[in-house]
C-alpha cells in the first residue's frame, strides 16, 4: 500500500528501534530525486519468534504515503506462491553492509536460486509470468563477516552462503488487517519501539 512497507520483524522487534528512514525510487541512496519517508510505526507479526526467526515479518507505517504514480510492488498471489518451486531464479536487493561500520550507498542486488524459500528485510521478488511480485523478506544468512579483518567476505568470489527468507504465504490477511486497523485506529500503531 502507498503508506506501508514490508520488512523483517527482527529489524524492528525485540530491542526496538530509534529511527527508520526509507529511501525509495533510486539505486543511489544519496540521489536528490530519491523518495524519502520516515517510519512512524512498526507492527511485527504476533507469532514472530526472535530465536527461530519464525514469522520474521513486520509492516512499517510511513509518515506520508508514496506519490500516486510511484510504482508499488504487489504481493504474490496464493497461486504464484504455490507455483514457486526449487530452482526458480528470484531477485533480492538492498543497500547492504560493506563493512562493520559502513552501508553501501548504491543499491546492491543478487539473483538467488530458490532452494527452500544481503540485507535484513530485503525483498525476495520473482516473476512467474504475471509481472514481478513480492514473495518474501530476507531474514538471515549464513555467517560471512570476517571480524578479524573487519570486512565482509565477497560472496561472489567463491564463498557460498545460504540466505533465508520469510515467505509471505498465508500472510496476506494479516497484512490487510494490520493496515485496516491502523487506518481506523492510528493510536493502535503508536511509534513505540
Amino acid at each position: 500500500a502507498p503508506g506501508w512497507l514490508v520488512t523483517a520483524a527482527h529489524c524492528v522487534g525485540q530491542e526496538g528501534w530509534i529511527s527508520v528512514q526509507a529511501t525509495l525510487g533510486s539505486k543511489d541512496s544519496g540521489h536528490p530525486g530519491a523518495v524519502r519517508r520516515t517510519v512512524t510505526a512498526a507492527v511485527c507479526h504476533e507469532r514472530f519468534d526472535p530465536r527461530s526467526l519464525a514469522y520474521d515479518v513486520a509492516l512499517l507505517k510511513l509518515d506520508h504515503p508514496l506519490p500516486a504514480d510511484f510504482p508499488l510492488l504487489r504481493l504474490a498471489t496464493t497461486e504464484e506462491i504455490s507455483d514457486l518451486s526449487r530452482g526458480v531464479a528470484a531477485l533480492s536487493a538492498g543497500w547492504g553492509r560493506v563493512s562493520k561500520r559502513e552501508i553501501s550507498r548504491h543499491l546492491r542486488k543478487a539473483r538467488v536460486e530458490v532452494v527452500c524459500v544481503g540485507e535484513s528485510g530485503a525483498p525476495l521478488v520473482a516473476d512467474l509470468g504475471r509481472g514481478p511480485a513480492l514473495f518474501g523478506v530476507f531474514s538471515s544468512v549464513d555467517d560471512y563477516y570476517d571480524a578479524g579483518k573487519d570486512e565482509m567476505v565477497e560472496l561472489c568470489h567463491g564463498f557460498e552462503a545460504r540466505s533465508y527468507f520469510t515467505g509471505l504465504r498465508g500472510l496476506r490477511r494479516w497484512i490487510d488487517s494490520v493496515i485496516a486497523l491502523c487506518s481506523r485506529a492510528p493510536a493502535s500503531c503508536a511509534a513505540v519501539p
